[in-house]
């Protein structure tokens, strides 16, 4: 699973499920439940789904970096830098599942909408971004860097 193009295109798809069933299945459901006081279902969903489509972009977006960035034979000998790289990105997305979070409170604001929803976006936002970073590298680091991920050490 670490070899390219197979790690690409398992990134890809995994990142596609994901959000299909998050945002579509999952989001139909959290429509369902959801009181809010002037905005429309159908608008709540269509911007639930973005916010999740954004997030799943940043989680496959890094992923594949770090898949072409570990592929480089110059990587080899530089696997502090590397580390670094790795560390940086994640840190970088769990500041951005907050940010993906904290727009959609922005946007919901006057809705009325239960703090606990905010809750479950922000863990479906950490599952697109930092989470699936994290699986996604873990599992099919390309060798030059494969022992780099947390937790594989």
């Amino acid at each position: 699973m670490n070899k390219n193009p197979m790690n690409y295109l398992i990134t890809l798809a995994g990142g596609a499920i994901l959000w299909v069933i998050t945002a579509v299945v999952l989001g139909g459901v959290i429509g369902d439940k959801v009181s809010l006081s002037s905005m429309s279902v159908e608008e709540f969903l269509a911007r639930y789904r973005i916010v999740l489509a954004i997030a799943a972009l940043i989680g496959i977006t890094n992923s594949l970096y770090w898949f072409y960035y570990g592929s480089k034979d110059s990587t080899a000998g530089a696997l502090e830098r590397a580390k670094k790289i790795w560390n940086i990105s994640f840190i970088i997305q769990i500041v951005a599942s907050a940010g993906i979070v904290l727009a959609l409170v922005l946007m919901l604001m006057t809705q009325g909408v239960a703090p606990i929803y905010y809750i479950m976006l922000f863990g479906l936002a950490a599952l697109h971004t930092f989470i699936f970073f994290w699986i996604s590298t873990l599992l099919m680091s390309p060798t030059n860097v494969e022992r780099l991920p947390l937790c594989k050490r």
